[in-house]
């Protein structure tokens, strides 16, 4: 397993978490129910939720800089 310093980068934004599985299958999930790959996905999703919430702050500042 990873220590918890060696698994961050230190940047104030980071979200820290953990996957039950060492380097080597960490990426290797056995099924859609598989802790890490809830985890991994649930990630992806705030990250993606976090992009489109940009993508419309972004949009907006552009059609009120239009008008």
């Amino acid at each position: 397993m990873v220590q918890p310093d060696s698994a961050k980068i230190g940047d104030g934004h980071e979200e820290v978490g953990s996957i039950p599985a060492s380097h080597s299958d960490m990426t290797k999930f056995e099924s859609l129910s598989d802790v890490g790959f809830k985890r991994v996905v649930a990630q992806l999703r705030r990250w993606v939720q976090e992009l489109r919430s940009r993508e419309d702050i972004s949009a907006a500042d552009i059609d009120g800089a239009s008008s």
